[in-house]
């Protein structure tokens, strides 16, 4: 996974978009904090020189010989020399928001650098105040009882501690010794901290960016990229909305799929009756034998695949976007339900466009129906033929869903496909292992109750 995220990084860095060689670059650094090749890319994401020299003197505490390192301090020695220095005042000042380095990364800033202390009413909307407090705290101050400025600034890193339980998977403790240590009493800590654990999450803020719906609908249409750039889609629509036509699809899914089924069965039971079709003698058979085909039984049917179709694709869209995060997690992916379910939902656009199929089997079935009305035959090789071009088309249609899901789950999780197809896998071996059991279950307490109200009856 980290030389994954670590490729596309760098892929990020020379396509020009330093906040996603940021993002990619972050998460394979809090994974391993000395990872050098990371730091060193890294350098080449953050804007300012001060950054650069943060990243490269990190490079160079892990390797000491990195000639890459020392050529880019050495070239940044100039810019960072004619700086012009800031003078420290003897009153507090307010303290400039945290970099990038530091504030997503928590690294320090160079030591021969002086910091300030902090203005806490200035941090409450950036980052947790990066620098050490040396003097004695009294950790036994609830919230209610911290200065006004205190409590101001403590209440401001709600959005930053909610980020880092939802994206950076942090557990309290950690954010609140993060943040205890910084000047904050311990208690009333534990109180902002433990108090957003227990707020309901929605929808996580997983990405640095967000599209507006300008950006958003000035690009390609999903229903179109999905067939061909099925990662790059899914993380738009991820920046932008992840809820967005989520039920539609999955109630579409779920129709188009049972539809599927039932006109095959249809078009199976026309095949293995020759009264209409010319095929062997030994599949003789009389006109009775298919009262079970006719516009009525394909009306009904199709008014309960109607029904039925929608309501399994919105359970499955749950279930299975459940039982993919906790896979996907256990193989380390980081994507939440409301992505998963996403990308479930939107990898069925193959399908769906593959209601076309459904419409021509329609026409095929229709013309079956026909020839049984008027008596006449159809030929057998036509018939035969016409099938397999159907299952044909479906077949490729589904590998292609997969496919495109696996690509749409792997860029949700943070990793690659393959990982995902393991994901996905373990994720179906375990809901077949449920099934199994659930239905030997079933199936004892029915023949349990049989066998009690036979004995009842005294048979």
């Amino acid at each position: 996974m980290k030389n994954d995220l670590l490729q596309r990084g760098i892929a990020a860095i020379r396509a020009g978009d330093k906040a996603e060689a940021r993002r990619l670059l972050g998460r394979v650094i809090r994974q391993n904090p000395r990872d050098e090749q990371a730091w060193l890319w890294m350098s080449g994401a953050v804007d300012t020189a001060q950054d650069r020299a943060a990243c490269l003197n990190k490079v160079l505490e892990i390797d000491p010989q990195n000639e890459a390192a020392q050529r880019g301090l050495a070239a940044l020695q100039k810019e960072l020399s004619t700086a012009p220095a800031v003078p420290i005042e003897t009153q507090p000042v307010p303290q400039p928001k945290p970099t990038l380095v530091q504030a997503v990364l928590g690294t320090e800033l160079p030591s021969t650098e002086q910091i300030p202390s902090p203005n806490p009413a200035d941090v409450a909307a950036a980052a947790y105040p990066y620098t050490k407090v040396t003097d004695m705290l009294d950790h036994t101050k609830s919230l209610d009882e911290l200065e006004p400025e205190k409590r101001q600034a403590l209440e401001g890193f709600i959005p930053l501690i909610t980020q880092d339980l939802t994206v950076n998977h942090l557990r309290p403790k950690e954010i609140i010794d993060r943040i205890a240590s910084r000047g904050f009493s311990r208690k009333a800590v534990e109180q902002v901290v433990n108090e957003v654990a227990q707020q309901p999450i929605r929808a996580p803020i997983r990405y640095e960016r967000k599209l507006t719906q300008e950006q958003f609908e000035s690009l390609s249409s999903p229903w179109f990229t999905m067939w061909t750039n099925p990662r790059e889609t899914i993380r738009r629509i991820v920046y932008y909305d992840p809820k967005r036509d989520v039920l539609l699809l999955a109630a579409l899914q779920g129709f188009v799929a049972y539809l599927s089924g039932a006109l095959y069965a249809f078009l199976f039971l026309a095949l293995i009756s020759n009264d209409y079709v010319q095929a062997p003698s030994t599949w003789e058979s009389d006109l009775s034998s298919l009262s079970s085909m006719s516009f009525t039984a394909l009306t009904v049917t199709f008014g309960i695949c109607a029904i039925v179709g929608p309501i399994a694709g919105l359970i499955g869209l749950y279930l299975y976007g459940w039982l993919f995060r906790v896979t996907g997690r256990w193989l380390g992916g980081q994507a939440y339900p409301i992505e998963v379910r996403a990308a479930l939902a939107w990898s069925a656009v193959p399908q769906i466009w593959g209601a076309i199929l459904q419409f021509l089997k329609l026409i095929l079935i229709a013309y079956v129906l026909y020839a049984i009305a008027t008596n006449t035959y159809v030929s057998s090789s036509t018939f035969l033929t016409t099938l397999g071009i159907f299952f044909l088309f479906d077949f490729v249609i589904g590998i292609w869903s997969i496919i495109v899901y696996l690509k749409s789950l792997g860029e949700v999780h943070g990793f690659s496909a393959w990982r995902a197809l393991g994901a996905a896998l373990l994720g179906t071996a375990i809901a077949s292992v449920a099934n199994i059991v659930i239905s030997c279950i079933l199936n004892a307490i029915a023949r349990a109750l049989m066998s009690a109200l036979l004995g009842a009856s005294g048979y």
